[in-house]
């Protein structure tokens, strides 16, 4: 029995540190494009894209994607955030806007993962910071 109750334990820690990590890494990815937006960093050259407005992140297939805006008109390639695809996952308030220098957020945004009956939650506040 104690055999049965460990593996239970041991199971559900391992299902809490999948979880965690999902929401860890997701955090990370939005930090790294709100830091691009507040840098001001241009994913073309100057002549291309004289004025960044920020980078957007939106839905795409159930993973999220940032894309630069410049002048309200995206540039550059689209970069794909993956989520991890065994975590369940709800946007809510997509796509959110990076704003160039700044680095707040055009609105409040959050994201709900889910793995095996247990939740994550991130939120995007309008002053940019994530949590």
């Amino acid at each position: 029995m104690t055999v049965g109750l460990g593996m239970a334990g041991w199971t559900r820690f391992r299902e809490r540190t999948l979880l965690n990590s999902a929401v860890d890494k997701l955090k990370s990815e939005l930090h790294f494009v709100r830091s691009k937006a507040a840098s001001g960093e241009k994913p073309v050259p100057d002549e291309d894209c004289p004025t960044l407005y920020g980078y957007r992140v939106s839905e795409n297939n159930d993973n999220l994607v940032s894309t630069a805006l410049c002048s309200e008109t995206a540039v550059g390639e689209q970069t794909e955030i993956v989520i991890n695809t065994a975590v369940g996952r709800t946007f809510t308030d997509f796509p959110v806007l990076f704003k160039s220098v700044s680095g707040v957020a055009d609105h409040p945004a959050s994201i709900i993962l889910q793995y095996r009956g247990m939740t994550g939650m991130i939120n995007i506040l309008e002053s940019g910071e994530i949590e």
